[in-house]
């Protein structure tokens, strides 16, 4: 089932009448005790607790039970149940949506009454709980129970979902492996600031494996092993934290990452090199993003450490587009980017910018591609053009006055010049630009700032030079600075 999809009517039927299918919302308890449509008189039983509705099956005539509580009040575990006989395979008790008491005939079960999602707490599922493995498993076994699980279309997951509240932890201390889709919801408690989202705490050698769809959830621990957290499907508004020395306590076989927060270590895992993994809207600080021969789309992120490297040298390739980096720290020698490669820029803006550094924004052992990198000091783009480059945006090392130069490229080139106009007093300042297609070209403008002038103003000056063609720039009282070369 989608995460979000919409939930379908229903059509209450009459109390002890149970649909062909076994699910739906059949029946509902009013404030005054009575039921919707009217139960007869006899046809319900109201329990406690769970416990007291495992001790027997009901009495005769009894179709309907209202549980107040799981085992403590207020525990989220109430609901209402249908006695079901004759169902078309033996119930299976998953202590969730089916409850067979002790000394129950064949083919018979309390059937929790609902529609749509499993409320994990049904099952169980608590805060301060010191493993949530055998509560959480039983709601994703109820979540796709085809035959008493409304509105899951044939061959998808059926939908889990965990209330959370600010400080909502669950914790999970032994291998735990789901596959229905997990949703966080907000529902349990009131609101009033901080993260709302629950938060599954992994502990001890955990390894937790979601094989569906999850949104709204925040993953922290992750420190017991090298693969705390295995994900498969698409992973939307989920926060994943925990401590940086653990580089790769989680491993993706995903194909999407939406509107995430990322703090600990990523595995974009071989399994993966079939399809791409895309970052899209991600706050990313994590140590480091493992690439392993797969493709990495990063769109609209923001960057707040330099994290794609991978640490074994493993081959992969990168596309960034449109993000920005806002980091004080200094590009170390990693840059952003290495040991991928094939690398793709198209649109990256550093918003704190760093002074001259040689260390590349960039690494990569076949290829660089980029364009629209902006607010990165000069060298940082040159030291990423060290071999094979094939940049659309490049750091132009200031032009020496007076020298004629040869644009040996296949392509027209755009050369954006600043140039600082310093006049004496009693001599002007000047810049005059020559092109042509001969060793020899011609002056073809000739700018002059007057003697009296402001000293140090900044003018940058757009060349285009034709392949093959010849430039020089020529200054009198004036300095010809670093910019670009546009291609």
């Amino acid at each position: 089932m989608p995460i979000n999809a919409p939930v379908a009517l229903f059509t209450a039927t009459a109390p002890g009448t149970v649909p062909g299918s076994g699910g739906g919302v059949v029946n509902f308890l009013r404030a005054d005790g009575g039921w919707t449509p009217a139960a007869a008189a006899g046809d319900s039983v109201t329990y406690a607790t769970l416990a007291a509705m495992r001790v027997a099956p009901p009495a005769a005539g009894i179709t309907l039970a209202q549980l107040l509580n799981r085992a403590l009040p207020y525990d989220g575990g109430m609901g209402v149940f249908t006695w079901l006989t004759g169902a078309p395979v033996q119930p299976i008790d998953d202590d969730c949506v089916v409850i067979i008491p002790a000394g129950s005939p064949a083919m018979a079960a309390w059937v929790r009454q609902f529609s749509g999602p499993v409320n994990a707490k049904w099952a169980g599922a608590a805060i301060g709980l010191p493993d949530n493995k055998t509560p959480f498993l039983n709601a994703d076994k109820a979540a796709l129970n085809p035959y008493l699980t409304t509105l899951v279309p044939a061959g998808e997951a059926g939908v889990v979902f965990l209330p959370g509240r600010t400080a909502s932890t669950y914790i999970l201390n032994t291998n735990t492996a789901l596959s229905a889709n997990w949703i966080g919801t907000p529902i349990d408690g009131a609101g009033g600031g901080g993260d709302l989202r629950p938060n599954i705490n992994i502990t001890g050698n955990a390894q937790v494996q979601f094989n569906s769809d999850i949104g709204y959830l925040t993953f922290t621990g992750l420190i017991g092993g090298f693969s705390a957290l295995l994900l498969y499907g698409k992973i939307r508004n989920c926060n994943f934290e925990t401590d940086n020395s653990q580089l790769f306590s989680t491993n993706i076989y995903s194909t999407l990452l939406q509107s995430c927060v990322i703090a600990s270590g990523l595995r974009i895992n071989s399994l993966a090199a079939l399809t791409n993994v895309t970052f899209l809207d991600c706050a990313i600080s994590s140590p480091s993003i493992d690439i392993i021969n797969a493709t990495a789309i990063f769109e609209d992120c923001l960057f707040n450490s330099y994290p794609i490297n991978t640490n074994g040298g493993n081959s992969g390739a990168v596309f960034i587009k449109n993000c920005v980096l806002s980091t004080a720290a200094p590009v170390p020698v990693t840059g952003l980017v290495s040991g991928v490669k094939y690398i793709d820029v198209d649109g990256l803006i550093d918003q704190t910018p760093q002074a001259a550094n040689a260390n590349p924004l960039l690494n990569a052992s076949l290829s660089i591609s980029y364009r629209n990198i902006l607010n990165f000091a000069p060298s940082q783009i040159l030291a990423s053009a060290a071999a094979n480059v094939s940049p659309s945006q490049t750091a132009l090392v200031a032009p020496v006055s007076g020298t004629i130069v040869q644009n040996i490229g296949p392509f027209a080139k755009r050369l954006v010049v600043p140039v600082t106009y310093n006049p004496t007093g009693v001599a002007a300042a000047t810049l005059a630009v020559a092109l042509g297609p001969t060793g020899a070209p011609p002056t073809i403008d000739t700018n002059s700032i007057p003697a009296t002038a402001v000293v140090g103003q900044i003018v940058s000056y757009t060349l285009s030079v034709p392949p093959g063609w010849f430039y020089s720039f020529t200054v009198v009282n004036a300095t010809l600075g670093a910019g670009n070369t546009i291609q």
